[in-house]
């Protein structure tokens, strides 16, 4: 029998998942240091001829016309930023064509990507078969002549999974034909994004135009609109600014309502 004077052994007790928490967290560890190292990483890959070229191919893919681009970097907040942006040809007249003097893109909350687009022209130019180049900016080739709710067709292949925001840019349509101007809209701000409704998917636009001309050449100063659509009803006004849209444009600016009403200007 042991005497209350000898040394008594100490005995650790530790849970059976001790160890795999421990190893756990070194993995977490591992991998947020591999993450950092190739963010940070890529601040320096980007800007180099390689990448720029990548991009330039992707974007002119995408825009259906050749692209290229003065820079590309990482920007705050860890977004890819595309700097003076280009299509081949932009400077001949009547020729459809685009450009932006920079484009943003990041990864989203709402969606599953932001584009933000400053200082953009977009030449859209009819062609002998009724079609508008470049190709991906067709939608907008006959918003002119209908309604402000045909915006929100326009922005049903993309407003899911894109959030875009646009400033200070201009649209401008011409004939194929004698590359003379149609219509064109001056200092465009549009933003299109999804907003919390439950039961239903909501999008969030606005839009307002420093200057227009019509169709018809009629002119017209500041006029701004903001909106909900859903994928029943294109337009739920929200707000409404501008006075004074006289003719065709006004036409425009009013969405249609039932029995032929119109929404006369404040």
């Amino acid at each position: 029998m042991a005497s209350d004077d000898e040394p008594q052994g100490n005995m650790g007790i530790s849970a059976p998942d001790d160890g795999r928490l421990r190893k756990l967290c070194r993995a977490v560890t591992t991998l947020l240091i591999i993450a950092v190292i190739l963010l940070v990483g890529l601040c320096f890959v980007v800007p180099t001829d390689g990448v720029k070229s990548v991009i330039e191919n992707k974007l002119s893919d995408r825009v259906g016309v050749s692209i290229s681009i003065d820079s590309a970097r990482i920007g705050w907040p860890y977004v890819l930023v595309i700097e003076g942006a280009v299509s081949d040809g932009f400077d001949i007249q009547g020729r459809g064509g685009f450009k932006a003097r920079e484009i943003r893109i990041g990864r989203g909350w709402k969606t599953s990507w932001v584009v933000t687009v400053d200082r953009a022209v977009v030449r859209l130019t009819d062609t002998s078969d009724d079609r508008w180049v470049p190709e991906i900016f067709a939608r907008l080739g006959p918003v002119p002549m209908n309604r402000i709710d045909e915006v929100s067709r326009v922005t049903e292949g993309f407003r899911r999974k894109v959030a875009l925001r646009v400033s200070d840019s201009t649209v401008i349509w011409t004939s194929g034909v004698d590359g003379g101007t149609l219509a064109s809209a001056y200092d465009v701000v549009f933003s299109v994004e999804p907003v919390g409704v439950p039961g239903r998917d909501m999008y969030h636009h606005e839009l307002s135009v420093d200057r227009a001309t019509h169709m018809d050449g009629t002119e017209v100063n500041y006029v701004g609109r903001e909106w909900l659509a859903s994928e029943v009803k294109r337009y739920i006004e929200v707000h409404r600014s501008g006075k004074g849209v006289p003719g065709a444009v006004g036409d425009f600016w009013n969405p249609p309502h039932r029995d032929g009403e119109e929404t006369s200007e404040e």
